[in-house]
């Protein structure tokens, strides 16, 4: 009995070191071409949006656009789901080499359903982490992170902005 209960054991602490000593998921960055962008989270989906010509999307996700108050579907840049889906507009888009994340200067966290504006001087990258529990994409400046933003498959959202470059926006 107190070998199985030290096999038992032994298993188990193998496990967690394995589990503790696994990499962390490896960011992939995107280059998108705008300085001033606004970010969307959904965290139950959405109906169809005729404006950008996207279907009804039921899993929980975040959208990213080129400012423009009327969402028009040229402006639209990035979409990820919290599934682990990406959809970058390959016009605007193109992939480059990630960097580690900084601090978010003044940070500001909302969660819910969202829409953050932020503008820069210079185009914004965008970095997204897929994870068993959900997506985060990252958006920064160079090395600076503006923002961040976690969707969970259970439909737990949240962003954290540096409110001296961004501002909060109506909800979607």
């Amino acid at each position: 009995m107190r070998i199985r209960s030290l096999a038992v054991s032994l298993g188990l602490a193998a496990f967690l070191a394995a589990a503790i000593a696994a990499p962390a998921a490896k960011p992939k960055a995107y280059y998108c071409g705008a300085t001033k962008v606004t970010i969307l989270l959904w965290p139950h989906g959405h109906k169809a949006i005729r404006s950008v010509h996207f279907p009804a999307a039921r899993t929980p996700n975040i959208q990213v656009y080129r400012y423009d108050p009327r969402f028009a579907g040229g402006n639209f840049l990035f979409y990820a789901d919290a599934r682990g889906n990406a959809h970058p507009v390959k016009e605007y888009c193109g992939t480059g080499p990630s960097r580690p994340a900084s601090a978010i200067a003044a940070p500001q966290t909302l969660k819910g359903k969202r829409a953050v504006t932020c503008t820069v001087t210079a185009s914004q990258t965008f970095e997204l982490t897929r994870s068993s529990h959900g997506v985060r994409l990252r958006g920064r400046l160079a090395d600076t992170t503006l923002w961040i933003a976690d969707m969970s498959r259970k439909g737990a959202a949240k962003i954290t902005f540096d409110s001296s470059a961004c501002e909060l926006g109506p909800a979607p």
